[in-house]
């Protein structure tokens, strides 16, 4: 990631500008997908994960020193959400 990932945190997601938050989503959306689709192995479930994880992490990450917390914080909800769907939950 480029380093705007905090943006997620430090600012109010919906008022920063569109290209911001495009560019921001897509560069979390790789991240997410990634790791989703390797345990998944379907595309559609994959994405539900980027987006639910993608809703958590504005709404309820916690509070972070560094994007590489943050990124490791993503990483855990990433997991539990592909575990939930693995397992049907």
């Amino acid at each position: 990631m480029d380093g705007k990932l905090h943006l997620l945190l430090t600012s109010n997601f919906s008022s920063l500008d569109e290209s911001t938050q495009e560019e921001i989503y897509k560069n979390f959306y790789k991240f997410v997908y990634r790791i989703a689709l390797y345990v998944l192995k379907d595309h559609d479930e994959a994405e539900d994960v980027v987006h639910e994880a993608f809703i958590k992490t504005i709404y309820h990450a916690p509070p972070v020193e560094n994007e590489r917390q943050l990124r490791a914080w993503i990483r855990v909800v990433t997991r539990n959400l592909t575990l939930n769907i693995q397992t049907g939950q």
